[in-house]
């Protein structure tokens, strides 16, 4: 039952292959911000505002308390929500706590 010799090199092959595209693939955070302003640059040109685009993202109101936000207060509150959520999903090693070592 054993294998034969050209079947393990054809699955090395493919898992160079594999190895080899892992190396060229964008990370998820990049995937995440180019799909995010794919869908933003889509919702724009459908006529959506940035008040909708935002709470379409779950960002909280950022003029809740005085009302009447500009675009521009949208632009950047969806900004630092997605800042802060993807900081929250994709930690970098500047995020992350030491260790301990000395």
């Amino acid at each position: 039952m054993d294998q034969p010799v050209h079947r393990h090199r054809q699955d090395r092959a493919q898992q160079q292959h594999r190895d080899d595209d892992r190396d060229t693939l964008p990370t998820p955070g990049e995937l995440s911000e180019e799909l995010l302003a794919r869908a933003v640059v889509d919702a724009l040109k459908q006529g959506a505002s940035w008040a909708q685009i935002g709470a379409h993202l779950g960002v909280p109101d950022p003029c809740a308390r005085h009302g009447g936000c500009s675009d521009l207060q949208w632009q950047d509150a969806i900004v630092e929500y997605e800042n802060v959520r993807a900081a929250r999903i994709h930690p970098t090693e500047s995020t992350v706590p030491p260790t301990g070592e000395s």
